[in-house]
């Protein structure tokens, strides 16, 4: 088993001593043997000073989720088995001529044995979703288990059993807040804001200040347009981690929305410190350039995004409005064109392209283009109209 089930430590509990009396009575029994030969209290030794960082004196991570691991053991088991060998080898040299070859057939049919059942153990090693599934059959209440699977399932679209794997990882310790960020994660994407709200506070009841509950809170709320709660959480993830790029990025998104371009800009610039290669970032902060009219610092920045990311069709739509700000109305539509073929097929951006048109003097392009904004936006109308309950 992957992970065993983690048990409390007891000392009153004369079951949980049993195992270390045990294995100190089976030490003093290879030490009391010495004489007739060291060899088996030297395995011995070996083995428990091997084993020894995996035995609880000295904190290891793991020991979060289990005390003990099948893994903890294989370096140790690795020197033991060769004392084994060893032993083995000499005791068939001493065996009369009519047993040795019986003594080699064990010894094979031993070592297939092992063989064989590495072979199907290693079936549970396959890929994430079949080892996580082998750890709950032997221990259904690893919790870490259950939101690990939660992950892997949500990867391959299976949504709704990926959520009965968080609730259960955090029914099992509520005292774990990637969990409950998980499962808030899920239900900010599935429009249940209120529920993934919930999972938050969770989380941060959890583990206060956890910085990527705070992350993915702010990010939830600023795609609900809830800028200003959403203000107060993403400045908390930066406080928890100056370097997150994305913390920053989303802080500056948030603030451009509420009209703080200065501040955006600020939280732009320290995006791009922590992530000098960030197109979204240096389209945005162009964006917020353009929008104060500091065209020649916009520049820069949009030209440095389109270089990053050719395919990005917001930043030449971007380029071309810092472009046309500038008067270069011909370049402006080179851009405006790239966006369009890129996908960003907007209403808005059909006005900028006509607005270029017109202080071109191409007049009937100009209001071709004005047209298609028109028609784009009483498209958008009638579909959001029909799209509305009608009254009982």
């Amino acid at each position: 088993l992957f992970i065993y089930p983690r048990w409390s430590p007891n000392p009153l509990d004369l079951g949980q001593l049993a195992y270390p009396v045990t294995a100190l009575g089976a030490l003093a029994g290879l030490y009391a043997v010495r004489r007739l030969s060291r060899a088996p209290l030297a395995a011995g030794l070996i083995f428990v000073g091997t084993l020894f960082p995996a035995l609880g004196f000295i904190n290891v991570y793991p020991f979060v989720f289990s005390f003990v691991a099948d893994h903890f053991q294989y370096l140790a088991c690795a020197l033991l088995l060769s004392f084994l060998a060893a032993g083995l080898s000499t005791l068939s040299g001493i065996l009369p001529a009519r047993l040795r070859f019986a003594a080699s057939a064990a010894a094979i049919a031993w070592v297939s044995g092992l063989g064989a059942l590495s072979y199907i153990q290693s079936g549970c090693y396959a890929n994430a979703e079949t080892l996580y599934e082998a750890v709950l059959r032997g221990n259904p209440g690893c919790w870490l288990i259950h939101d690990n699977l939660g992950v892997v399932l949500v990867q391959k679209g299976r949504k709704d059993l990926a959520l009965s794997h968080f609730r259960e990882a955090m029914r099992l310790n509520p005292s774990y807040p990637e969990a409950f960020n998980n499962y808030g994660n899920l239900m900010a994407r599935s429009g249940h804001l209120e529920e993934a709200e919930s999972a938050y506070s969770g989380a941060l009841a959890a583990r206060p200040g956890y910085g990527p509950a705070e992350y993915d809170w702010g990010f939830a709320l600023s795609q609900a347009g809830r800028f200003n709660e959403a203000l107060v959480h993403l400045r908390n993830a930066v406080a928890d981690d100056p370097d997150n790029a994305l913390a920053h990025y989303e802080l500056a998104n948030a603030l451009g929305n509420l009209g703080g371009s200065e501040a955006a800009i600020i939280e732009y610039n320290a995006a791009l410190k922590a992530m000098p290669v960030f197109p979204q970032a240096e389209a945005n902060i162009g964006l917020a350039y353009t929008v104060r009219g500091e065209w020649t610092l916009a520049l820069p920045h949009l030209d440095k995004a389109v270089t990053e990311s050719p395919s990005y069709p917001e930043a030449h739509a971007f380029r071309g409005l810092a472009l046309a700000g500038m008067g270069r109305h011909e370049e402006a539509l080179v851009e405006y064109a790239k966006a369009v073929n890129l996908g960003a097929d907007t209403s808005d951006l059909h006005i900028q392209m006509g607005i270029s048109l017109k202080a071109l003097g191409r007049l009937p392009e100009a209001s071709m283009e004005f047209s298609k904004a028109r028609a784009m936006d009483d498209l958008d109308r009638s579909r959001q109209g029909s799209a509305r309950t009608p009254p009982p």
